[in-house]
C-alpha cells in the first residue's frame, strides 16, 4: 500500500509478509508487500496475509519476536494501537481484539510483553 502511520518503538525491526521489506519506527514510514496486506491505523484495521509471515523485532528486543500464521488472520482494533519493542511490550484495544488463526500462533519476545483487550485473550510468552 504505502500510506504512512506512526508506529512508536524502542528501536528499528523488520517486518515480512510473503515478501520480506522493512520498516523504520518512531517515524511515519512506507508498508509495502508482496503479498495482499492492509494496515491502517487510527480506524479499525485488517492485517491479513495469504501466506505464513514473520514478525520479528530482534533489535528492540531481547529475542526475535514471531508472530505466524497459516491462514489469513483479522487484527482488529477500534482505537490506534501502539507497538513498543525495547520496553515491555503493549498492544491495547479500546473495542474487541480479535485474533483467530487457521495454525498455532507464537508469540516471543526477550522482554516480557502484555497483552490487554476488552475480551479475554489466549496469551503465551517466551522469556
Amino acid at each position: 500500500l504505502g500510506l504512512p502511520f506512526d508506529l512508536s518503538c524502542g528501536l528499528p525491526f523488520d517486518l515480512s509478509c510473503g515478501l520480506p521489506f522493512g520498516l523504520s519506527c518512531c517515524l511515519p514510514f512506507d508498508l509495502s508487500c508482496g503479498l495482499p496486506f492492509d494496515l491502517s491505523c487510527g480506524l479499525p484495521f485488517d492485517l491479513s496475509c495469504g501466506l505464513p509471515f514473520d514478525l520479528s523485532c530482534g533489535l528492540s528486543c531481547g529475542l526475535p519476536f514471531d508472530l505466524s500464521c497459516g491462514l489469513p488472520f483479522d487484527l482488529s482494533c477500534g482505537l490506534p494501537f501502539n507497538l513498543s519493542c525495547g520496553l515491555p511490550f503493549g498492544l491495547s484495544c479500546g473495542l474487541p481484539f480479535d485474533l483467530s488463526c487457521g495454525l498455532p500462533f507464537d508469540l516471543s519476545c526477550g522482554l516480557p510483553f502484555d497483552l490487554s483487550c476488552g475480551l479475554p485473550f489466549d496469551l503465551r510468552s517466551a522469556l
